[in-house]
This record gives C-alpha cells, sequence and structure tokens, in this order.
C-alpha cells in the first residue's frame, strides 16, 4: 500500500510514465484461527487487577466497554468527557481522514469515569501516568507493557489485550444478533 501510493505520486510528478507496483498481485493471506479468552480468564485477570493493580483494572475496564483504541483513549482530555450526557470525544484517525466522533459511556463502567472527571483537572489527560489524571499525555505501548509485566508474567496468560476487546464485541454482537 505505501509503494502503490509513492508510485502514484512519482506518476504525478512525471518523475515515472507508469505505475509498476499496480501489475503486482497481492499476497494471499491466511486468516489464522482467533484464540479467546476463558470467562476463568477474565475472571482471573480482573480479580488480580482490580486488587493489585487499580488503575490498569479501571483502564481495562474503560477500554472494554468503549468501542475505542488505546490511541484514542490516551488522547481524551476532560473538557472531552460530558458525564452529564455520558459521552466522550475520541479523535479517530483512519487513513487520510480525522474524525472527531462522540462515544457512549457506558452504564457498567460509569462509575470509573466519574472518579477519573472528577480527579482531573480542566486540562488533564484522563489517562496519563498510572492510568491515572494527569497533564502528561502517555503513550499506548503502556498498555502492551502493563499487560505484559501484570498478566503475561504473573499469570501467565499469553493471549493479548486487544483480544478482550475483542471477545466484548462477539459477545455484544451475539447476544444481540
Amino acid at each position: 500500500a505505501y509503494m502503490q501510493m509513492i508510485f502514484k505520486e512519482l506518476v504525478k510528478s512525471d518523475a515515472i510514465e507508469f505505475n509498476l507496483i499496480s501489475q503486482i498481485d497481492k499476497l494471499k493471506e491466511t486468516k489464522k484461527l482467533t484464540i479467546t479468552f476463558t470467562d476463568d480468564e477474565i475472571n482471573k485477570i480482573k480479580r488480580h487487577l482490580k486488587s493489585n493493580h487499580f488503575t490498569f483494572y479501571r483502564y481495562l475496564e474503560i477500554f472494554f466497554h468503549s468501542g475505542s483504541r488505546s490511541t484514542e483513549m490516551f488522547n481524551i482530555k476532560r473538557q472531552d468527557v460530558d458525564i452529564e450526557n455520558q459521552r466522550f470525544k475520541v479523535l479517530v484517525k483512519k487513513g487520510k481522514i480525522n474524525e472527531e466522533q462522540w462515544r457512549g459511556i457506558n452504564k457498567n463502567v460509569l462509575t470509573f469515569w466519574y472518579e477519573l472527571y472528577n480527579a482531573s483537572e480542566t486540562n488533564d489527560y484522563i489517562f496519563s501516568y498510572n492510568f491515572s489524571p494527569g497533564p502528561t499525555k502517555i503513550a499506548a505501548r503502556q498498555v502492551s507493557n502493563k499487560w505484559r509485566n501484570y498478566v503475561k508474567l504473573r499469570l501467565g496468560i499469553t493471549k493479548n489485550f486487544y483480544k478482550l476487546k475483542t471477545l466484548h464485541t462477539t459477545r455484544v454482537i451475539s447476544l444481540y444478533n
């Protein structure tokens, strides 16, 4: 895709006559089986995080019910949260388009949102250092670092953090057909 974009620009600027890349066939992909969490694993993770790493547990719960990516969640500031109408604003960056969108706050995690909102200052990020409100934006890799340390290494669960979001979406879809 990146090569296609580069060659397209080269053709536009008359640096080359035609786009060679467009003649290359795409490789076939093999879709692997999706391995999801068992209910026991989810309960074990939640119990461990809630009692030992509460701020990460709170983030996990909010993320699980948000429908957003971590990169979107880490850009949320206090002024992006409309607590009265139970929604928050995210900047969705897909392809060449950036779009602000409102997302609903799930009632199952509303108390966590209240905690974060009330603990933050006007210009604070909702998720800063240690997944608590603060003035500093954190990188999305913080999630995988904490997940590796708190879950993979301590609990021996090898599945990745984003599988939880996939599982939640799958359960909601199957629940409501």
